[in-house]
């Protein structure tokens, strides 16, 4: 339940935060639902969610939003794990080596970083930038770089990769793959538009950028309307055709050539 209540709180933020930054969305209240993901009634328009992640590496166990996730989680407990018996105030960002195809555990990573913060919390300076190879005493493996503030801030983390630029074929796919539950939404909600909402986040591992060549892209899709919530150009629609609307232009040409 509490997973399903996450999953509707992100899909009300992604679209709320679209309508926020664009022009295209009718006013009214927005509801979070299943099949599609959210429906504002009084213009009857239902949206479909849909986040593009980079594919996983080759090779790789985890793709970049899985490892985002486990490296927060170490951050967050060690944290939790510091300031419970620690008074001093602290300011920490953790850079990490990003280990792809091994899994680690998040409580012994956390309380291993908790006793690094400890054993080399600054003194005498306000901050210290500490990697391996340094003067930092017991360091961590698979950490890069970790910088320890003596001032009360928030605890961090980063990773270190090449961001991935948006390719036609990922974005065709997943159109596609979100296509073929078209005709279920529009049973559901008949006389409505179904619209899908794809959405790209800014994050060090897993943010995918969007090329200038989007705008020429064009996609076949039984939806009414394709938006893109990039987090490098706005909002954009994108070039789509209507599945009826290729096979019309289809019988057409045929007919030409009777």
């Amino acid at each position: 339940m509490v997973a399903n209540d996450t999953k509707r709180e992100r899909e009300r933020r992604i679209i709320e935060h679209a309508r926020a930054r664009s022009g295209f969305f009718p006013p009214g209240e927005l509801e979070i639902s299943d099949r599609p993901d959210g429906r504002i009634e009084s213009a009857k328009l239902g949206i479909e969610v849909s986040e593009l992640l980079p594919k996983k590496r080759t090779g790789a166990i985890f793709g970049g939003a899985q490892l985002a996730r486990f490296q927060a989680e170490v951050v967050e407990k060690a944290s939790v794990q510091f300031r419970s018996t620690h008074i001093c105030p602290s300011d920490v960002l953790v850079y990490f080596k990003n280990d792809w195809k091994s899994k680690g555990n998040a409580e012994q990573m956390a309380q291993a970083l908790a006793d690094f913060v400890c054993m080399n919390y600054p003194v005498g300076s306000e901050t210290v930038c500490l990697q391996q190879g340094s003067s930092a005493v017991g360091w961590i493996e698979g950490l890069s770089v970790v910088r320890i503030s003596a001032h009360e801030g928030r605890w961090q983390t980063s990773g270190n990769n090449d961001r991935t630029v948006l390719t036609y074929e990922l974005l065709a796919s997943r159109i596609a793959a979100k296509s073929s539950r078209i005709e279920e939404y529009r049973r559901q909600l008949p006389g409505w538009e179904i619209w899908l909402l794809l959405v790209s986040h800014i994050s060090v591992l897993w943010s995918v950028s969007t090329p200038q060549e989007i705008g020429s892209w064009s996609f076949i899709s039984g939806f009414d309307r394709i938006l893109f919530s990039s987090w490098d150009m706005g909002v954009l629609e994108l070039n789509c055709h209507r599945d009826n609307d290729v096979l019309d232009l289809v019988k057409l040409a045929n007919y030409r050539t009777l």
